[in-house]
């Protein structure tokens, strides 16, 4: 999976998942911040990509079979992550 430029809603369920699980072992969310909607790294990281991106042209691709996940079919697009 790649990373969603501006960040993903799902980071928000991460986070929700990382505090239950917090209650039994200790966690670490640095890498549910990173993929925040806005979070710095990610715009960091998009603003480094864009002094070269013009140099080469930049292909994006999606899926377009469903994914099994958890026993369930089920359509992995935008709109599940944002």
């Amino acid at each position: 999976m790649g990373t969603p430029h501006q960040g993903s809603n799902i980071a928000t369920f991460g986070r929700l998942l990382f505090n239950i699980l917090s209650v039994y072992k200790p966690t670490n969310t640095t890498l549910i911040q990173s993929i925040e909607i806005d979070s710095d790294a990610l715009q960091q990281q998009l603003a480094q990509y864009a002094t070269f991106s013009g140099d080469f042209e930049t292909k994006f691709f999606f899926e377009a079979y469903s994914t099994l996940i958890a026993g369930t079919k089920i359509m992995v697009s935008t709109s599940f992550f944002s």
